[in-house]
C-alpha cells in the first residue's frame, strides 16, 4: 500500500481538490470503491486534468513494477497504462503541443519547457510526440523560408540554434532546401 502512496504524495497540490489523486490511490489499493456518481466525477476530472493523468500513470507504472517483481500477471495493468496513454495523447498532450511549438518558435527551449513542464517531461519518453514536434518545427521553418508565412517573431535564427531540437530542424531544412545560414 505504501509503495503506491509514496509514488505520488511528493506533489502536495495533487492531494488537494480539485485533484483526485487520493481517490485514485484508494481505488487502486481497494480501500474504497466510490459510488457511481463519485466515479463519474473522478472520470470527468481525469479526462480534463493532465496532472492527474500523469499521477495515474505513475501509479500504474509502480503497480506494473510491483507485479513484475512479485511474479504476477502484468497484462491488466499494461492494458490500463496503454489506454491511459492513448487517452492522454488524444486530450491533453495534443492541446499542449501547439502551445509548446509556438513557445519554441518565439523563445529558447528552456523557456518553452518552463511554460509546459508536463509536456516537456512527456517529450523525453514519447518518441511519437517528439517526432511530431520536430516535424512540425521543420515544416514551419521550410514554409517560412519559402515565404509562405511571415518570419518567426521574437528571435532570429542564431537564437533558435541554441536548442538541440532546433539545430537538427534547421540543419535538415538547410540540407533539403539548399538555404544558407542567415
Amino acid at each position: 500500500m505504501d509503495r503506491k502512496k509514496t509514488a505520488i504524495t511528493n506533489c502536495d497540490n495533487l492531494n488537494k481538490p480539485p485533484h483526485i489523486v487520493p481517490e485514485l490511490i484508494n481505488m487502486m489499493i481497494d480501500e474504497c470503491q466510490p459510488s457511481l456518481p463519485a466515479r463519474e466525477q473522478c472520470l470527468k476530472h481525469l479526462i480534463e486534468c493532465l496532472s492527474c493523468q500523469v499521477a495515474l500513470g505513475t501509479l500504474l507504472m509502480t503497480e506494473l513494477d510491483y507485479d513484475r517483481q512479485a511474479g504476477c500477471s502484468t497484462e491488466p495493468v499494461q492494458k490500463l497504462l496503454s489506454r491511459l496513454t492513448e487517452i492522454t495523447h488524444k486530450t491533453q498532450i495534443q492541446e499542449q503541443m501547439g502551445g509548446y511549438i509556438e513557445a519554441l518558435q518565439k523563445e529558447r527551449e528552456e523557456e518553452a519547457n518552463k511554460q509546459f513542464p508536463i509536456f516537456a517531461e512527456h517529450l523525453k519518453s514519447c518518441k511519437d510526440c517528439h517526432s511530431t514536434v520536430e516535424g512540425t518545427l521543420s515544416l514551419l521553418v521550410q514554409v517560412e523560408k519559402a515565404g509562405v508565412i511571415a518570419p518567426i517573431e521574437g528571435k532570429d535564427e542564431s537564437e533558435l540554434e541554441g536548442t538541440e531540437n532546433m539545430k537538427t530542424v534547421l540543419a535538415v531544412c538547410r540540407r533539403e532546401t539548399g538555404t544558407p545560414r542567415r
